[in-house]
């Protein structure tokens, strides 16, 4: 990030749920990971407010699956016929989101022990071989582009049920935090940071204490980003004033 530049935030919500939902009463339409996400973001942007946010709702318009064309856009080289050209180029736009931010946010919910097909979607069409993945040839690595400067990702999740923290009774059954990371490490994204909300299906004194620790653990993280962040930025200045 260059020295003085105001932090450049791409959020991600996954959520099929459309709104956010409020503290209680409990079964009130809305979504646990969009309020997570909202709430990380906008404590970002109290203590930052001239940090740029670029929001991409998942939920509500899924990604393009990758399809025969897009495949053959990517993996075989040469030049693009107008249907390949279309077929990536939705693609080479969140490539392109990706590459101008400096943190990533993702509020998503887990879905059958897993991401969201959006949010996998999404995966797919930014980890791939002409942009961000090395190829073989003599080119520089796009990893770096990330693996060489302060490049967080937050994943703020909610789950119906409990336990599946590291170290937890079902962190077994928990496939979501650790596909997201071994996708990301693909692409030089190393530092993620895991946050979620548990008895969201429940309801009741579990979800409310839950969503209290996850709000204050999230507020927490924000705030220790901001400053190593920050740190940074006033180290550059003084060594490149």
């Amino acid at each position: 990030m260059d020295p003085g530049r105001p932090v450049r935030i791409l959020h991600l919500d996954a959520s099929g749920r459309p709104g956010l939902r409020a503290m209680c009463p409990h079964g009130q339409h809305g979504s646990y990971s969009r309020r997570l996400s909202r709430h990380f973001v906008d404590c970002w942007l109290d203590a930052w407010p001239e940090s740029e946010v670029e929001y991409r709702d998942l939920g509500a318009a899924p990604p393009k699956q990758v399809g025969p064309r897009w495949i053959q856009a990517v993996c075989d080289g040469g030049p693009l016929s107008p249907a390949q050209l279309d077929a990536v180029a939705e693609s080479d736009l969140m490539v392109d989101e990706l590459f101008w931010a400096d943190m990533v946010v993702i509020g998503t919910p887990l879905y059958d022990l897993t991401m969201p097909s959006c949010l996998k979607a999404w995966l797919a069409n930014v980890v791939h071989q002409s942009r961000t993945v090395p190829d073989d040839a003599e080119n520089a690595d796009p990893r770096r582009a990330f693996c060489e400067r302060f490049f967080p990702v937050v994943v703020l999740s909610a789950r119906g049920g409990h336990g599946m923290d590291e170290g937890g009774e079902f962190a077994h059954l928990n496939n979501l935090e650790s596909s997201l990371r071994a996708a990301l490490g693909r692409i030089g994204i190393t530092e993620i940071h895991a946050i979620a909300v548990e008895h969201t299906a429940e309801g009741g004194q579990a979800l409310l204490q839950s969503l209290a620790s996850a709000i204050s653990r999230m507020e927490s993280l924000a705030a220790a980003l901001l400053e190593r962040c920050q740190r940074d930025q006033q180290r550059k200045t003084t060594v490149h004033p």
